[in-house]
C-alpha cells in the first residue's frame, strides 16, 4: 500500500488524498471506516486506487487499474511531480498540484467553479473536471 496526502500550501489541510493499493489490500484508515463503508468496499485481484482531491474522488469502492498505472502513479507522488509524470499516472486534476506555483492546493484554495475549472491563489487556470467541455 502507498498512501499520499499532500498538504495545501495555503491552509496546510489535506490537497488530495491518492492510495494505491496491491490486489487484496486494505486501505490505511480501513480501522477509521464504519462498518458500513466497510462493506460497500470491495477488495479485488487488482490494483485499486483510493482517491479524492479537487476534481472529485474515486468513490468508497476505488478504481480498479493497471500495475502499470500504480507504478506511475506512485513514481509521481514519490518526487516532486512533472507534467509528464502526472500524465503517465493520468491523475486529471494533478491532486491538486499546479505546475507553475509548484504547489498543492485544497480544493476551497482552487476556488473551482461550476464548470469544473479552478483558479489557484495566484490566478493559474486549470480545468480540474475531466468531463467538462468548452463545446
Amino acid at each position: 500500500m502507498t498512501l499520499f496526502r499532500p498538504s495545501c500550501s495555503t491552509c496546510g489541510k489535506t490537497a488530495s488524498s491518492i492510495e494505491v493499493l496491491a490486489p487484496h489490500e486494505l486501505p490505511a484508515d480501513w480501522a477509521d471506516w464504519d462498518q458500513k463503508r466497510q462493506e460497500r468496499f470491495q477488495t479485488c485481484d487488482q490494483f485499486l486506487v483510493l482517491y479524492a482531491g479537487p476534481g472529485g474522488s474515486s468513490g468508497d469502492s476505488g478504481t480498479p487499474t493497471t500495475e502499470k498505472r500504480a507504478a506511475a502513479i506512485v513514481a509521481c507522488f514519490s518526487e516532486p511531480p512533472t507534467e509528464e509524470s502526472m500524465r503517465q499516472a493520468d491523475i486529471y486534476d494533478s491532486g491538486g498540484f499546479c505546475f507553475p506555483c509548484s504547489a498543492y492546493y485544497c480544493p476551497k484554495h482552487w476556488s473551482i467553479t461550476a464548470t469544473g475549472s479552478g483558479t489557484c491563489p495566484n490566478n493559474h487556470w486549470k480545468s480540474l473536471d475531466p468531463h467538462w467541455s468548452p463545446d
